[in-house]
């Protein structure tokens, strides 16, 4: 295996790399987001990790407390009787379209009511309000504390949850995921393609060397011939200059008598 093939086949490595890397990340990515939940914009719960659920905040209600863009931390409520003014819960607020909102609130005050058998006041419900709101929210009773209350508020970071709002719609998904993946895999495959026409290049630089060669033996397989048929010629010529005398034997010109019939009768 050449240096080539082996450049190639590291390219093509690092392309499967990248896919393979960018696919993760998108997992890893769609996994985070689907466990952030969003409050002020299409409503969705979050899934929460470790009994602390993340949400964005799109809604200014309270930007006293965090501004609206933040992301937000939920954790889960043991005791609810341990509840007091000035807490920030986060709860499903009912609406006429038999809807849940996921609202985040502070408590503003409890209601209370009498206890005829125990002769004493008990929590019924509790009333919250934005920050920046004038009108109280509606009452949440104490018998759907469980079911309504998701958990209180514990911190919150700044600023952070447009972009993932931004991440978790399609546009933003297309243009911070999807387009930075294309790109890279782009860039590897113009890598390919420099590599391919490299290795073209050499392998007609390579053909016209062997053609130069094989031109070079011609020449030189010429110019033997061309030798050998001057040697060949000279040889000639010098044969044609050495003597090619050889003797010859006389013939007699005189002939014997010839004895006629009625001499040799006599």
């Amino acid at each position: 295996m050449n240096a080539k093939t082996k450049k190639t086949l590291n390219i093509l490595a690092n392309v499967a790399t990248w896919v393979v890397a960018g696919f993760a990340i998108i997992m890893v990515l769609l996994t985070m987001l689907s466990y952030i939940g969003t409050i002020g914009d299409g409503d969705t719960e979050s899934k929460g990790i470790f009994g602390v659920k993340p949400y964005v905040v799109l809604s200014g209600s309270m930007d006293r407390v965090f501004p609206a863009g933040s992301v937000i931390f939920v954790k889960e409520i043991e005791d609810f009787d341990s509840l007091k003014v000035g807490d920030i819960i986060t709860f499903k607020e009912s609406t006429d379209s038999n809807k849940d909102t996921i609202v985040t609130h502070q408590i503003v005050r409890f209601v209370e009511s009498w206890d005829g058998e125990k002769n004493e006041y008990y929590r019924s419900g509790l009333v919250t309000k934005g920050t920046e709101n004038e009108e109280e929210d509606k009452e949440i009773y104490s018998h759907k504390y469980e079911d309504v209350i998701i958990g209180e508020y514990v911190g919150h970071v700044a600023g952070v949850g447009y972009v993932i709002h931004f991440l978790q719609s399609k546009m933003g998904f297309f243009l911070l995921i999807a387009i930075p993946l294309v790109i890279i895999i782009l860039l590897e495959m113009k890598n390919i393609v420099i590599v391919i026409n490299e290795m073209r290049s050499d392998k007609k630089k390579a053909i016209a060397e062997k053609e130069q060669a094989i031109s070079a033996e011609l020449d030189e397989a010429k110019r033997v011939k061309a030798e050998l048929e001057a040697l060949k010629a000279q040889l000639a010529q010098a044969q044609g200059v050495q003597p090619t005398e050889q003797p010859t034997e006389e013939i007699p010109t005189e002939q014997p008598p010839t004895q006629t019939v009625e001499e040799q009768t006599e």
